[in-house]
């Protein structure tokens, strides 16, 4: 019952699953004897919980220092699971020695749904707010030393209207992020005008703003645009679409192919990205073709939700490369990795690895003010949020942005699946640093030291993250962009301009540091106030 909740009969699982019931029967339960605490590097602050994947022999080599003593007996801590079924997100807890709780107040992390703002007053109804998405009723109060699992009003993000048009309002700060795209309903994008900008053998896919799973995507000709537009209204029910100008993909093995990135975002203020090493590499079903007869949704949707209704056939040459799942539905994103470097060279490979981490930070730096505007400093220090970004790389090499998802699917049915993403969510929550109930929270100060020893400690056990926001050196993918000038000044320049004032000065702080640590190479672990202060003056 722990484990997993199950309705039926053991033996009517899929294999993995049962795999995986007995290795926690049999291994991960009987090694549970409680929660172990990972110092922090400075001496005045108080210990974390250790994450540490159960496959590793050794629990302590994933951090710079030897785990303290257990938890005392009677301190338990919890999580509140309120929307997050996926076991790939619960093990981490469970193998840590956490318990699931029903009592809000009680549980050091909330897994919930998305909301529109930070959840300190009950509410029963539902909110419906100005980025299109309707966000669940709020049934809890968020204590200060409790995390929660989204930004408010984080689903600006996931619906694909509200994410283009904030990407559009960049201008050049985020040209060529997402393919041509046409929000719909909308009077001015007239048949005449969308075909005006694309030529003339090009197609299009049409893709509800909230969809998700490949539901209501189609796929159209120019000849049905008219009618498609004319229809957008019903054929989402009246929650908008994008008109998406269609790409012709890179393939392999004649195969379409796409990216499930997971990308976390531990703060906005100030904003740090990292982006996982381990990845999804999703194959659509059949061979690619242009036309958009018969089976076209298995040639051209990459969802796995889509692919796996079609039977694959066993010879297919992309089984014969023998990697990921070994089904040739999935790969991991090591797998293209060696796969670029052997077809491309690894310089090919690195080019296109930095266009893609550029740009999930010029689309995150997009949206930042909106979330900023929906939370006060302090309560949105207590968030975090796990994406999932979809990107397709063209047939000339060039990454795209599909989409984004606020609440990337968890579920696995292959041992690809489960590693990789209980992998993700262990590092993911090692790196949140969770404390004790009633200590001081995470990023409870906005004082510059404090700021720098909070993201050392977050840094130091990163695991298979990698920090791509700040960074000393920002590559670009554009010739129009400016490289000298750090990302976030660029944005808050825009943002200053149409009204809103955004403070940088933590960003600044973050940026100079991190720039100053890889410039010197030095060991900054005894970081101290007189170090802070002649960082600023600097």
């Amino acid at each position: 019952r722990t484990f997993v909740s199950v309705r039926f009969h053991m033996s009517r699982l899929p294999a993995i699953h049962q795999q995986l019931h007995r290795h926690w029967a049999e291994v991960v339960r009987p090694s549970i004897t409680g929660t172990l605490l990972k110092p922090s590097l400075f001496h005045d602050r108080p210990a974390t919980v250790l994450f540490a994947n159960t496959d590793d022999e050794d629990t302590t080599s994933c951090v710079s220092h030897v785990p303290t003593p257990l938890l005392e007996e009677d301190t338990t801590l919890k999580f509140l699971s309120v929307a997050m079924p996926y076991y790939a997100q619960r093990f981490p807890f469970l193998a840590a020695g956490f318990r699931r709780s029903s009592d809000p107040e009680s549980a050091s992390v909330l897994l919930t749904r998305p909301f529109r703002s930070v959840p300190r007053v009950r509410t029963k109804e539902e909110e419906t707010s100005t980025d299109g998405a309707t966000y669940p009723p709020v049934e809890y109060n968020l204590q200060p030393w409790q995390l929660v699992n989204h930004f408010p009003a984080s689903l600006v993000l996931g619906h694909k209207g509200r994410l283009a048009q904030h990407l559009r309002m960049c201008g050049s700060l985020t040209e060529g992020v997402l393919p041509l795209t046409h929000v719909l309903p909308d009077p001015s994008q007239t048949a005449e005008c969308i075909l005006s900008q694309s030529d003339a053998n090009c197609q299009y896919i049409f893709k509800p703003s909230s969809g998700s799973c490949g539901r209501g995507i189609q796929l159209i000709s120019r000849d049905s645009v008219a009618a498609t537009i004319a229809s957008s209204c019903d054929n989402t029910t009246g929650k908008g679409a994008v008109l998406q100008q269609y790409i012709e993909p890179m393939l392999i093995a004649n195969r379409k192919f796409d990216l499930r990135l997971y990308v976390l975002v531990p703060s906005i203020s100030p904003l740090r990205v990292y982006l996982h090493s381990h990845g999804l590499v999703r194959f659509a079903a059949c061979d690619y073709e242009t036309d958009l007869e018969e089976n076209s949704r298995y040639r051209h949707l990459t969802n796995y939700s889509v692919s796996r209704r079609f039977a694959l056939d066993p010879n297919s040459p992309i089984k014969q490369l023998n990697h990921g799942d070994g089904q040739g539905r999935k790969w991991d994103l090591s797998d293209l990795t060696d796969y670029l470097d052997e077809t491309h060279g690894r310089q090919y490979r690195t080019q296109m690895t930095q266009t893609i981490e550029d740009q999930i930070c010029r689309t995150v730096l997009s949206v930042r003010n909106h979330l900023q505007r929906r939370a006060t400093a302090t309560a949105a220090r207590q968030c975090y949020e796990l994406y999932g970004f979809d990107v397709m790389i063209d047939k000339d090499g060039k990454p795209w942005l599909l989409e984004v998802n606020v609440l990337p699917s968890m579920q696995f049915t292959s041992l690809l699946d489960w590693t990789i993403k209980r992998n993700v969510t262990t590092d993911m929550l090692d790196m949140l640093c969770i404390r004790k109930p009633e200590e001081s929270p995470r990023h409870s100060c906005t004082k510059p030291l404090s700021v720098l020893q909070d993201f050392e400690d977050e840094f130091n056990s990163r695991n298979g993250f990698n920090l791509i926001y700040p960074r000393p050196i920002t590559p670009s993918f554009s010739s129009s962009h400016d490289n000298a000038t750090p990302l976030h000044r660029q944005f808050a320049a825009i943002s200053n301009t149409n009204g809103d004032q955004i403070d940088t000065s933590l960003d600044d702080l973050l940026h100079d540091w991190h720039k100053l640590k890889h410039v010197e190479n030095k060991d900054y672990s005894h970081l101290t106030q007189d170090t802070v202060d002649a960082l600023l003056r600097s």
